[in-house]
């Protein structure tokens, strides 16, 4: 039986050899991938890989208020429509250009007091809708630049989109439609609030008939309830699948925190000083030719290692759990990447099924090492 010193060597050499593998493997977010830099800040690399996929988290969240604040927009109209008792048929002839709003809106007869109602419903909505679309604007610029970190043929289509609704001078629309709203009501005459009010529709649906959603490039479809239902659905589903994808990088993080909380429980126990651990990890990952022994104390201090050894099981337990929790979440990540098609995505991704494949193939290694080490204990 090798004595506790040389089994203690032997199985950080071990896990040496498997935490270089680990760090080989490019993810690609990294503009250099250096596996000494990995493995002397780890909590540079964790970070790194957790701010990287909290872009896509960004993204895909300006995406799904944009998809919402278009979707308030075309509740707005249809409630406008509708308190003006345009028929299903009317609305559908004023979207197809089959009519303005204007000469259907003279077809009707109006009570005045009930029409100054619909214009006080109307302007206060159209104020929250003017806010919350300013808010959405000035998140385009960064949609723009998250779209071109995470690429794929979803978010090529994401930046054209925003391209188009920001080119569209909205601050002026807004203000337009204000302006007629404030006409309609400071106006005595009722046909001439009529026309006002027929200006205000039509205008609201000229710009959301070419505002385009996410289904294959269409256009808003303002009359199908249930294709606009589907942009919605499809995108919360983006939504909950990256926030899956957070959920994995971050238990994913814990779990390399773990790992590596039990090396250095069993490091300190030698070293005996705390602060003492991290420079020893470092000065052990710069040479990775230099086997432990030569840089282990000559005396190994055993009455420590029995209560290392509980903080290092009690760590090695977290990760096995960790990663059994990690396999339901990579599975939604490989769904997500289904729709947004990225390349930087799925090279993230073939990183990680590479690094499970050295832990698989390491882990059979580690243990006897480890059992070893036990038994010389």
């Amino acid at each position: 039986m090798p004595s506790v010193r040389i089994a203690l060597a032997e199985y950080l050499d071990t896990i040496r050899k498997y935490a270089y593998e680990i760090a080989n493997v490019k993810s690609g977010i990294f503009p250099r991938d250096d596996p000494q830099f990995f493995l002397q800040q780890p909590n540079v690399w964790f970070q790194k890989e957790a701010d990287w996929v909290e872009v896509l988290n960004k993204g895909i969240e300006i995406i799904r208020q944009y998809v919402d604040v278009v979707n308030r927009w075309i509740t707005h109209i249809r409630g406008f429509v509708n308190n003006l008792h345009l028929t299903g048929t009317e609305y559908r002839q004023i979207v197809e250009n089959q009519g303005g709003m204007i000469e259907f809106l003279q077809t009707k007869t109006y009570d005045e007091e009930y029409l100054y109602w619909v214009l006080e419903d109307t302007s206060e909505e159209v104020e929250r809708l003017a806010i919350a679309s300013r808010e959405l604007l000035e998140q385009a610029p960064t949609l723009v630049t998250l779209t071109n970190q995470i690429q794929g043929t979803f978010m090529k289509n994401v930046k054209q989109i925003t391209q188009t609704w920001t080119t569209q001078n909205l601050s002026e629309l807004y203000s337009k439609l204000i302006t007629l709203l404030e006409a309609s009501t400071a106006s005595k005459n009722l046909p001439e609030t009529i026309k006002h009010l027929g200006t205000y529709g039509d205008i609201i649906i000229t710009v959301l008939a070419s505002t385009p959603l996410f289904a294959d490039d269409n256009s808003a479809d303002l009359t199908s309830l249930e294709l606009f239902q589907e942009v919605t659905t499809n995108i919360q589903k983006l939504v909950q699948s990256t926030q899956d994808f957070r959920e994995f990088v971050r238990l994913r993080s814990i779990a390399y925190q773990r790992f590596l909380e039990h090396i250095k429980a069993l490091i300190q126990a030698f070293l005996l000083s705390p602060k003492d651990v991290n420079p020893w990890i470092i000065q052990f990952v710069k040479d990775a030719s230099k086997p432990a022994l030569k840089l282990l104390p000559k005396e190994i201090p055993t009455d420590t290692l029995p209560l290392a050894f509980l903080q290092a099981e009690d760590a090695q337990n977290d990760w096995v759990a960790i990663s059994t929790k990690l396999k339901p979440l990579r599975q939604s990540a490989f769904k997500l990447n289904e729709v947004l098609q990225s390349p930087a995505i799925a090279q993230f991704l073939t990183a990680d099924q590479q690094r499970r494949e050295i832990t698989n193939k390491w882990l059979p290694k580690m243990l006897v090492k480890y059992q070893s080490l036990r038994e010389a204990v």
